[in-house]
């Protein structure tokens, strides 16, 4: 007797079936996913390896000191703004790390920021699976922003995770409510969890609070809309109206002036992102246009998941037309500012996943074109990376070892005549900061500051112009003078005329002293200690041009004057004249 052979009719039952059978149906469809995923943790791995290599330098540097030395943990310092931001979850993660590592290592406070950004990388991974993008595509995608070039800024500095953690929460939300087709009240009260405990890292939560809102609209209508952003609107307001309504930020302009320029900076953006992001200079514009051809041509078409991914993709503009607000007076370039680029990019991948996909078709150059692209993406990516963190890292080692010398001088008791040894750069550590992390020995024990590291030290510190006469002290004499031709003043004057391409003068302090200084005109000076052979970096001062100025040091050695060729520089108050 033989099998009876099924029906097509019997066929497409078994398959209907089939397919409402929850276990059955998500083995047959994870199938393709199993080996991506293996692949996908493969690439967080290498991104995470690569970024602590590429990180080693790295230490602290700007709005890092203030959550190190100026706030400790009340109530008041939780919810008080740091540049207009409500930043209490930052702040008591680095109050944590803080008491453990003190700053005598950064590596803590750099893997924070690293697993953090894995992890966001995996979350967006998880939202185009859901998707049901293609998986080599999504792993490609998602591996190359795991090493995103243009986002160095964001990863190279643990204060960073202010600005991109509040995206984490909102991923994790949207993936909770889109774990059913119709989500429950407990999984909308989950995501609305999440977006309330995005607010506290940044203003960046209440952008993603207003961004899964419009998701939750499109999909689930006014209600659940309301249910899922409405408590963190509610935090918001209650936390702005109470601590931020007079805080204005770094670059705010008055708020018409600022809409005014809002299109121009948004679009600045949008293209600094695609370009630096590609590596072609140019480029930006003609992407921008064919991926908004793209949503344009298909949203509606695949209702299942385009409410997302029109959303996150608009959610880009929308992000920076908001930051336009609050800092387009730092000028329309600041745009494109590596901070911004990152979270723009992070909102367009799952758009670029699927025009990706839909663009290279099922041809056979398919699999070819997208590998070729995905290498050369990954050079681009991780030379891009490398680059800017050198940069960034060989300018915070410079000040890491200006401020461990300070703190060496302030130990010796040397005299100081400025409050902050890093005043361009790190202006929230002063010398009462240092003092105190030295006692307690939360400074680096394994770094020995070298002559010249105190001696450039000195030069910060020891070393200042004023238009106020400083104490009485030591009459320098002039030791040198190259590329220089003096001539005699006012007793006591000597007056300095650059004939050499770089011409210098070098007056010797047997103790501390003074001297004045008349440029004619103003004037950028080089300045430099040297003291027993040993010399130190050279950094500049500013000479006003229309009144004398006096140079207060506070130490002894050799200090050199550089200035311009065919200028006069005089200089009084020395032990002789010429």
């Amino acid at each position: 007797m033989t099998t009876p052979t099924p029906t097509s009719s019997n066929s497409s039952t078994d398959a209907r079936r089939f397919m409402h059978v929850p276990a059955l149906r998500d083995a047959v469809l994870d199938q393709p996913w199993r080996f991506a995923a293996w692949a996908h943790w493969a690439t967080l791995a290498f991104a995470g390896g690569f970024l602590a290599w590429a990180d080693r330098h790295q230490w602290f540097a700007a709005d890092e000191w203030a959550f190190l030395v100026r706030r400790g943990i009340s109530l008041d310092d939780l919810v008080r703004p740091h540049n207009e931001h409500w930043t209490a979850f930052p702040f008591l993660v680095y109050r944590g790390l803080f008491e453990l590592f003190g700053v005598r290592t950064y590596a803590p406070y750099l893997a924070v920021v690293i697993v953090a950004h894995l992890t966001l990388a995996h979350l967006l991974w998880r939202l185009l699976k859901r998707m049901g993008a293609d998986p080599w595509l999504t792993t490609a995608a998602v591996g190359l922003f795991a090493v995103l070039g243009i986002g160095w800024e964001n990863l190279t500095s643990g204060f960073q995770i202010t600005l991109f953690v509040p995206l984490i929460f909102a991923i994790g939300a949207l993936l909770v409510l889109e774990r059913h087709p119709v989500p429950s009240l407990r999984e909308e009260l989950i995501a609305a969890a999440l977006l309330v405990l995005a607010l506290p890292w940044s203003g960046t939560g209440l952008f993603v609070a207003i961004l899964v809102g419009l998701c939750t609209l499109l999909r689930r209508g006014l209600r659940a809309a309301a249910i899922v952003s409405g408590p963190a609107g509610a935090v918001y307001v209650i936390w702005y109206l109470a601590e931020a309504r007079n805080i204005h930020g770094a670059g705010e302009q008055p708020l018409r002036t600022a809409l005014q320029d809002v299109p121009s900076f948004v679009w600045r953006g949008l293209v600094d992102a695609s370009e630096h992001s590609l590596g072609l200079k140019g480029i930006g514009p003609v992407v921008l246009v064919l991926l908004a051809l793209f949503l344009l041509h298909w949203v509606g078409r695949v209702p299942e998941i385009w409410p997302e991914v029109v959303v996150l993709a608009a959610g880009s503009a929308l992000f920076l037309g908001l930051t336009a607000l609050r800092r387009s007076g730092l000028g329309i370039a600041s745009a494109g500012a590596p901070r911004y680029s990152y979270l723009v990019v992070a909102l367009l991948l799952p758009a670029a996943v699927f025009a990706l996909d839909r663009g290279l078709g099922h041809s056979r150059f398919r699999a070819p074109a997208a590998i070729a692209l995905g290498l050369v993406l990954l050079i681009v990516q991780l030379s891009t990376f490398n680059t800017y963190a050198a940069t960034y890292a060989s300018i915070k080692q410079e000040h890491k070892h200006r401020i461990l010398a300070t703190a060496q001088l302030l130990g010796e008791g040397q005299k100081t005549v400025v409050d902050q040894p890093v005043p361009d750069f790190d202006p929230d550590l002063t010398m009462q900061d240092l003092r105190r992390l030295r006692t307690e020995g939360d400074l680096p024990g394994n770094v020995t500051p070298t002559r010249s590291d105190l001696l450039s030290a000195a030069t910060w510190v020891q070393v200042a112009v004023t238009e106020q006469r400083p104490p009485r002290g030591e009459q320098p004499s002039v030791v040198g003078a190259d590329g220089t031709s003096l001539s005699g003043g006012a007793p006591t004057c000597v007056r300095a005329f650059g004939r050499g391409s770089t011409p210098e003068v070098t007056l010797r302090f047997a103790r501390p002293g003074r001297v004045r200084l008349r440029p004619g005109r103003g004037l950028t000076v080089s300045l430099s200690l040297s003291r027993d052979g040993a010399h130190g970096r050279p950094r500049s001062l500013e000479l006003p041009g229309d009144r004398s100025s006096w140079l207060d040091v506070r130490t002894g050695g050799d200090v050199h004057l550089g200035f311009p060729a065919d200028r006069t520089l005089e200089l009084c108050g020395l032990d002789t004249a010429i």
